[in-house]
């Protein structure tokens, strides 16, 4: 039986073999005898994508430049912008990203002087693909929202759908399953409604992926197998490699090894047929993953090594560091922690700089695995913490409930619009007789229609009559209402604007502060007259301290609370002779709930607050924090680098969760090194041309730009950005931003 199954596929084979050659041939003789420029450019465009499909990539590549330089010549702008992008592309399967990049920028030059929107749409989501390959995450995203963007304007439903699948990867590697969930499913209802069913073998593998990393591998394997099941009825040889071995790894991690083989041995012979160097990366790295749980170390060991050879030659440095992570898996089964831990810290640095928190976690959990076989526990518990915060972030019960709702929803959606095709059919057939009937009421709805406005026309006479003598004195009501209304006004106002001078007053002056720290800025906006957002400075016993404090609220309440905090933390410092940081917050806390009577658990204000002591003498810094952080820029080599230093994650005030006692950390402060305190009103912002949140993400990076000039240019730029952002809408929150170089 096996053997006539193969004998037929080798026939099979060569009939459509022989039958691209026959296509070949006569696409050759074409050309001989054709002089028209457009028309030979044409049939060497036809020419490379049959010898590519019959893997004769260096005859195809000569096609497509024998086709640029004809078209260029010609001025045959279509068939240029054809040529340009599948050098493109070719370029982008073979991992030469610089490269694909130069011919997909010289193709969008053409689509602008050509206005062809259509084509710049798809250029700016293969623009993106090439970034997103390089882990540069920022430029890929803001290429996909440009193809959205033209994509909406010219109503091309196949490419809108496009870029929210493209968008959507991004939040997937960056672990923001939700929003990746979301934008997936956006594209999966454009396409059902198009019919677009590639776009949907897509899709579905996207959603696929989503409900792997959270583990929810029955949903998974059930949206690849629907890709898989489009992609082989489309013929879609390009796509499928992925999608197998993402079922390879669900097969595996279900005890199905040999159906998993199956899956990364399909997944290797596409790619390679297919000329696409990652995939072939990932399949060895899968094969290497699943001889390694078979304890094959041997063939593992070579699978890797094939996989990280593929990524060295395209700097896939995602690729590269969830290999060296797997390899270190490998090296602890074989019980070489020493091993394992060299491939880890290889992977690390590559995870950090690609923001790839799946295979931070997973290094994180190998190294505390490889350091408690070394019997180091110190460090086996600090990275078995990191990597528990990661898994955190990453998988949680609120994503699950999330993806959960909007897959309900877009169910209903689905179905709703299912029902309403099937009315449709049933209106379609009473309609005729209703026409009829309506008619007929018509004639009579006229007279009736008549006699009412007849009867209408001399009430509304009479009522404006009357309404007359009415409007007279309701107006001079009115105006004394209003009088009344502008004079209380006025003594709100004011009293306001003397409780802003009241604050202003107890906020530190500029001379202490520069007195404190020469080298510092303050940014502070309040959302309205009077803010729930204050800064404190404060100096004893050689400690200089500063604080960056968010209380509950904004406007007057939050005002009387910012009063409130100032007085504590003048107490607690300069009369109670109190630095350290943990302790201060630990005081302010019991006097807040003591004062504000929150022991019945009915008032539940209170502050979150970043808080530092420096002893400039030693050049020693501690830091505590109520659920606002402190960040600290350090220069080194010409590169300016973030830290952050994590709050506690509990508020000053009453709290329904565990409460511990604050915790301090203690740091030597460089020289030339920056302090940011913040609150949230800066990443909390709405704006831009999207009317989103700024974030905390895009708030670090403009830090860091900026964190070489001096005070007052800081303090420029940030509120040129705060204001850029804000544009028309309204400031949600009151703002506040400290800066101090070391």
């Amino acid at each position: 039986m096996k053997k006539n199954l193969l004998t037929a596929i080798l026939v099979l084979f060569c009939m459509l073999t022989y039958a691209q050659q026959g296509k070949l041939d006569s696409i050759q003789a074409l050309l001989k005898n054709t002089l028209a420029d457009t028309q030979r450019v044409n049939l060497l465009l036809a020419e490379n994508g049959l010898l590519s499909r019959m893997g004769k990539n260096r005859e195809a590549t000569e096609s497509l430049k024998s086709a640029l330089e004809l078209a260029h010549k010609a001025g045959f702008k279509k068939g240029e912008l054809k040529s340009r992008f599948k050098l493109g592309f070719a370029a982008e399967l073979q991992g030469d990203y610089k490269g694909a990049l130069s011919w997909y920028k010289q193709c969008l030059e053409i689509c602008r002087d050509t206005k062809d929107f259509k084509n710049a749409a798809n250029l700016h989501n293969s623009i993106g693909n090439c970034y997103m390959e390089q882990a540069m995450y920022k430029e890929s995203l803001e290429e996909y929202h440009l193809s959205l963007d033209l994509a909406s304007q010219i109503n091309n439903p196949d490419y809108i759908e496009l870029a929210y699948t493209n968008i959507g990867g991004i939040y997937t590697m960056k672990g923001e399953y939700t929003e990746a969930l979301k934008d997936f499913l956006a594209a999966l209802k454009l396409a059902e409604e198009s019919g677009n069913k590639r776009q949907m073998s897509h899709t579905f593998g996207t959603i696929g992926n989503i409900y792997y990393y959270q583990n929810n591998l029955p949903q998974a394997l059930s949206y690849y197998k629907k890709a898989i099941a489009l992609m082989i009825a489309l013929d879609m040889k390009e796509s499928m490699g992925p999608i197998y071995t993402n079922m390879g790894v669900i097969n595996r991690q279900i005890g199905k090894p040999d159906e998993a083989l199956s899956n990364y041995s399909d997944a290797l012979r596409l790619s390679k047929d297919m000329g696409d160097k990652r995939g072939e990366s990932d399949a060895y790295l899968h094969l290497g993953v699943l001889d390694n749980n078979l304890k094959k170390f041997e063939e593992a060991f070579n699978n890797f090594q094939l996989a990280i050879k593929i990524d060295e030659e395209m700097n896939n440095k995602e690729g590269l560091a969830t290999t060296c992570v797997e390899l270190a898996g490998m090296y602890t089964n074989q019980g070489k922690p020493s091993e394992a831990i060299a491939a880890c810290n290889r992977a690390l640095p590559l995870a950090l700089e690609t923001d790839d928190k799946q295979t931070q976690r997973n290094a994180y959990k190998c190294l505390a695995l490889a350091y408690a076989r070394q019997k180091n526990f110190d460090k086996a518990y600090s990275y078995t913490v990191l990597s528990s915060e990661l898994n955190d972030t990453l998988v949680n019960a609120d994503n699950n409930k999330q993806m959960a709702q909007m897959n309900a929803l877009y169910q209903s959606e689905k179905k709703d619009k299912e029902i309403q095709l099937g009315a449709a059919e049933i209106k379609k057939q009473t309609a005729e007789a209703e026409k009829q009937s309506s008619r007929r009421r018509l004639f009579f709805i006229g007279l009736i229609l008549a006699a009412i406005i007849a009867v209408l026309v001399l009430a509304f006479a009479l009522f404006l009559l009357k309404s007359g003598r009415q409007r007279l004195k309701a107006h001079r009501i009115i105006s004394l209402q209003k009088s009344f209304l502008e004079e209380k006004n006025k003594d709100i106002t004011d009293s306001i604007n003397y409780a802003k001078r009241i604050q202003e007053a107890i906020l530190p002056a500029n001379t202490l502060r520069k007195k404190l720290f020469p080298e510092s800025f303050i940014l502070f906006q309040p959302k309205d007259i009077v803010s729930g957002d204050f800064y404190w400075f404060s100096e004893k016993n050689g400690k200089k301290l500063i604080a960056a404090v968010d209380c509950t609220g904004h406007g007057v309440p939050g005002a009387f609370m910012s009063m409130i905090g100032n007085a504590f933390l003048n107490e607690i410092v300069n009369e109670r002779a109190i630095t350290r940081p943990s302790e201060i917050l630990d005081q302010l806390r019991e006097m807040v709930i003591t004062s504000l009577k929150q022991g019945d658990g009915t008032n539940k204000d209170g502050m979150d607050i970043s808080l530092i002591s420096v002893d400039t003498h030693n050049r020693k810094v501690e830091f505590a924090g109520a659920n606002n952080p402190l960040w600290k820029c350090t220069v080194a080599g010409g590169v300016a680098k973030m830290t952050e230093f994590k709050a506690d994650k509990q508020p000053v005030g009453l709290y329904t969760g565990e409460t511990n006692k604050f915790s301090s950390q203690t740091f030597e402060l460089g020289e030339g090194d920056m302090l940011y305190l913040f609150t949230d009103g800066f990443a909390d912002q709405f704006g831009g041309e999207k009317g989103k949140k700024f974030k905390y993400k895009p708030l670090q990076e403009k830090l860091l730009s900026i964190s070489g000039i001096p005070m007052e240019g800081q303090h420029e730029e940030l509120l040129r950005t705060f204001t850029a952002w804000k544009g028309n809408l309204e400031q949600v929150d009151d703002m506040l931003v400290i800066g101090i170089r070391a």
